[in-house]
């Protein structure tokens, strides 16, 4: 005697199994990743390094999709590592942004930072009381 619920199955034995990882890693076909047979001939994963990169900038992956043969806690340790690296990867393109903005004396942002500081309330070179030209 045994127990199905949707894609799992318990059987007599006890066991519990699952469908192929290859059906779950397709929601991932439109960012450009197809999975591969794993080496082991159980499942299928993407390809990622060992932080769950993927050649897919920005896309991580973790559990099954990392390693099929990933129990319960292998694959929430392989979260916690995606985790980690996408948040350093987060924190970096800050970084980057922060950097550039400061190397980047003519940005919008400077601009307007030394249009008010320069000008105050004045736009363009007219008072904005008379409607004036001031210089």
């Amino acid at each position: 005697m045994g127990v199905e619920f949707g894609d799992f199955a318990v059987g007599e034995d006890d066991v519990l199994a699952a469908e192929d990882d290859a059906e779950r890693a397709e929601v991932l076909a439109p960012l450009g990743l197809a999975p591969s047979p794993h080496p082991s001939g159980l499942g299928a994963y993407i390809a990622a390094d060992p932080t769950g990169l993927t050649p897919v900038p920005g896309v991580w992956v973790a559990g099954n999709l990392a390693d099929p043969n990933a129990n319960v806690l292998g694959s929430a340790a392989s979260g916690s590592t995606a985790a980690g690296a996408i948040n350093a990867d987060l924190i970096a393109e800050d970084i980057r942004h922060a950097v550039q903005a400061h190397n980047d004396p003519f940005s919008p942002g400077s601009e307007a930072r030394v249009c008010e500081k320069v000008m105050g309330d004045r736009r363009h070179g007219l008072d904005p009381i008379v409607g004036q030209s001031t210089g």
